[in-house]
């Protein structure tokens, strides 16, 4: 099943939800009320959310797919690694841009891996073997439907998006997006069979890369493992922080690897 038809699936399903709900609370009155959220639901998704998504979002980074001589050596260790992260089939995109790494996967186990070619180049052998593991364990453990619904809802009502930041950090919280990365640094070092320490700075390597430090504003933090805001009473609502700091998450490594 495509992203877009995962898409179109979820909407039926909670147009229907609505519309049911709003009937039987207040009749043809609810019913009205409830076509209405779903018309407006439906503009803001699609019209504003799918197109920015999927067009404008992806152009900024001017991304090449992986072709002809693997240079890095990333595509060949993703796919000797895929199968641990019972994965069929995942595609490569390079990017020269200053982005994080980003992460997409569809039904019938498919992935898409966004990684800068600067960060691979400046790697050696063992960090690509992590970076491999990294990226895989996260790909199969990021939440396949709310991390997207999320990240076009929230380019749907950009630019107010930014004023209601506190809301998505709490619905990240409800769906426990820190607890699927935790999930996923504990693979990718169980399978990769690094030294803890190693893997720790490899983290930390990521997180002081020069050119994943720029400020995301289309919904791009909904599909990176990486984060670089503070939590906090007072940052969680300014700042859309979906993935635990450098710090919590190596405590949590250290903690049970101990």
């Amino acid at each position: 099943m495509s992203t877009l038809t995962q898409v179109w699936v979820f909407t039926l399903f909670f147009c229907t939800i609505v519309l049911v709900t709003g009937f039987k609370l207040a009749g043809r009155m609810g019913l009205l009320l409830a076509f209405v959220v779903c018309v407006i639901y439906a503009y803001l998704f699609f019209h504003r959310g799918l197109r920015t998504l999927f067009s404008t979002h992806l152009k900024k980074y001017k991304i090449q797919p992986f072709s002809g001589s693997d240079v890095a050596g990333l595509h060949k260790l993703v796919n000797e690694t895929k199968n641990l992260y019972s994965l069929k089939s995942v595609q490569i995109y390079y990017t020269e841009e200053n982005t994080q790494p980003l992460l997409w996967r569809d039904f019938f186990d498919q992935g898409h891996i966004i990684v800068n070619s600067n960060l691979v180049m400046r790697l050696n052998a063992d960090e690509k073997l992590i970076l491999a593991h990294w990226l895989l364990a996260h790909l199969s453990t990021h939440s396949l439907l709310a991390r997207r619904f999320f990240a076009i809802l929230y380019l749907s009502f950009n630019p107010a998006s930014r004023f209601i930041v506190a809301f998505f950090n709490l619905m990240a919280f409800i769906f426990r997006f820190e607890n699927e990365i935790y999930s996923a640094d504990l693979l990718a070092l169980k399978n990769s069979r690094a030294q803890v320490v190693e893997y720790c700075l490899f983290l930390r390597k990521l997180h002081n890369f020069k050119l994943h430090r720029q400020r995301m504003k289309r919904g791009e933090k909904f599909f990176t493992p990486l984060s670089f805001a503070k939590k906090g009473a007072l940052n969680d609502f300014i700042h859309l922080s979906l993935a635990p700091g450098f710090d919590k998450r190596t405590q949590r490594i250290l903690g049970y690897s101990t």
